[in-house]
């Protein structure tokens, strides 16, 4: 399961609206543990992505290859 805070999603809402796109997020190799957070927005749902439903009506998409690395 994947936790996103009520602050978290009003604010990937704001931003999904006003760029009227969807929000996805992938891990990638980096960074200073090994790891960094890719934040990308598409036009229509993200292929190869698990759809996460917020609690205010909007989705976060996550590439499936990143997900094992952001549950819990």
């Amino acid at each position: 399961m994947i936790n996103v805070t009520n602050d978290a999603a009003e604010h990937l809402k704001t931003i999904s609206e006003s760029q009227s796109k969807n929000i996805m997020l992938a891990v990638k190799g980096g960074g200073c543990a090994g790891f960094s957070y890719d934040w990308q927005l598409h036009d229509n749902e993200p292929e190869d992505s698990e759809e996460i439903k917020l609690e205010n009506g909007h989705s976060l998409y996550v590439d499936n290859m990143s997900i094992m690395y952001l549950l819990g």
